[in-house]
């Protein structure tokens, strides 16, 4: 069964999530590439990044992470495409993964952009394993606030800190409705 939660993050809020990562998962590692040579799938002990803009620049990606819970780092199949010769990709409908998107946070404009959890593995899982990716998607839920629709979730700082959110890429961001003009 694939889990999402979408949310808006600042980055103080990292704590939250890495907290919450670490309780359900225990250990995990992280792979900044979801496509490329197959060498860079290769799972690495780790925690997200502090800033998207590692995400984004270093890792030349789109700020998309895989999260891979110890128990899984076995079970990875990267699958060759077909764009690219000698290219790799892991699928998240067919690999144990969490995708992360990072919450991209503009400190100048105080902006809020949405990142994303995702959950999409359809093989088979231990009942332990199932439970911990029940567990951590049911904590993150409880850790953030939903934001005016019930799909999307606002964690504390954000919150508090942010005038303004984007949902989707490429739409103007949307006022807080939990700014008064008072503190602007």
């Amino acid at each position: 069964m694939s889990r999402q939660l979408n949310f808006f993050a600042h980055p103080l809020d990292l704590s939250i999530i890495r907290t919450t990562l670490s309780k359900t998962l225990g250990s995990y590692s992280v792979t900044p590439r979801v496509r490329g040579p197959r060498e860079l799938l290769v799972p690495t002990v780790g925690e997200i990044p502090n800033e998207c803009s590692l995400l984004r620049d270093q890792w030349l990606n789109d700020g998309t992470i895989l999260i891979v819970p110890n128990w899984a780092s076995s079970m990875l199949l990267p699958m060759p495409t077909k764009r690219v010769d000698g290219e790799f990709m892991l699928f998240t409908d067919d690999n144990p993964v969490v995708e992360y998107r990072c919450s991209v946070f503009d400190p100048q404009a105080k902006v809020a952009h949405r990142g994303r959890f995702y959950w999409s593995f359809k093989g088979s899982l231990q009942a332990e394993q199932e439970k911990m990716v029940d567990q951590l998607f049911r904590l993150l839920r409880e850790s953030s606030a939903r934001y005016q629709r019930s799909f999307l979730r606002i964690f504390p700082h954000a919150k508090d800190l942010a005038r303004a959110f984007v949902e989707n890429e490429g739409t103007q961001p949307v006022s807080s409705p939990f700014t008064s003009k008072k503190q602007e």
